[in-house]
């Protein structure tokens, strides 16, 4: 099941990322960003819990200030960073998590150009292959050994050996 943002009781997805409406620079800043179930579902729990303090509205942020207001990216980044440091992690900044995000979706899923372009929000495929290019080569690399190996004479030899079976000899 694919959730997004829009299935959220939130009518101004790229509001989060803007101090003020007025700043988006195109209608293009309103997209729908792919969500796993469980991220979807800690969305929605956070947002009843801001709206059952009073601290949100239907067509308000979703992450604020006490006030109301959309978050500095000064006040975002510090939140991560405290957040980081709670759960002992290395801090990391929103760039690095958005080429995360970008390396999973290209890397991991195979997504193309144009399919990772929506989810970045990127307003043409091509900023996405300027900066990913090296990503989807890197992609293309690896699907293409994996399908010469298993093709080869290790993958036929391991396979009638009973590896990938489950068997053992060893006992």
């Amino acid at each position: 099941m694919i959730d997004t943002l829009r299935q959220l009781p939130i009518t101004m997805v790229a509001d989060a990322l803007y101090d003020d409406r007025e700043s988006r620079r195109s209608p293009l800043d309103f997209y729908k960003v792919v969500l796993t179930p469980p991220l979807a579902a800690v969305l929605r729990g956070h947002r009843k819990r801001t709206l059952a303090r009073g601290l949100s509205g239907p067509d308000r942020f979703v992450f604020s200030t006490r006030n109301g207001t959309a978050l500095s990216h000064r006040n975002a980044a510090r939140a991560l960073t405290d957040a980081c440091d709670a759960a002992g992690l290395d801090r990391i900044g929103f760039h690095t998590l958005r080429h995360g995000f970008a390396s999973t979706l290209i890397v991991d899923l195979g997504l193309d150009p144009v399919q990772v372009s929506r989810q970045l929000g990127h307003a043409a495929p091509s900023i996405t292959l300027d900066v990913y290019a090296h990503l989807f080569d890197r992609a293309r690399h690896a699907a293409n050994i994996r399908e010469r190996m298993a093709e080869s004479d290790l993958a036929a030899a391991v396979s009638l050996s009973g590896v990938l079976s489950g068997s053992s000899d060893q006992g």
